[in-house]
């Protein structure tokens, strides 16, 4: 009995991994659909801006914070409250 146990919570956490990564790779899709409104504008390179900065190592920041790039409108520049972080897309809304 121990061992059909033990075989069934084995099995179930294999398929609940085969899962996870199904879902991982259906978000990694939608994500790169998602991306193509952003990479006339975007790069995913560090460093390499285009008429927008980089996306990469993004999240977390600061708005208008990335410092070699020198094109940020003045309502990005104006002051925040500290904690003011970017953390999602405003008016980006993930399609299921």
């Amino acid at each position: 009995m121990l061992k059909l146990f033990c075989t069934s919570v084995v099995a179930l956490t294999a398929l609940t991994g085969i899962a996870n990564a199904q879902d991982a790779n259906e978000k990694a899709k939608k994500g790169a659909a998602v991306y193509q409104l952003c990479a006339a504008c975007h790069s995913l390179q560090p460093g390499v801006h285009l008429s927008g900065p980089s996306l990469a190592n993004l999240w977390g920041k600061r708005a208008a914070t990335i410092s070699d790039f020198g094109r940020y409108t003045d309502a990005l520049k104006k002051p925040r409250s500290p904690g003011t972080r970017i953390r999602s897309m405003p008016g980006l809304q993930t399609r299921r």
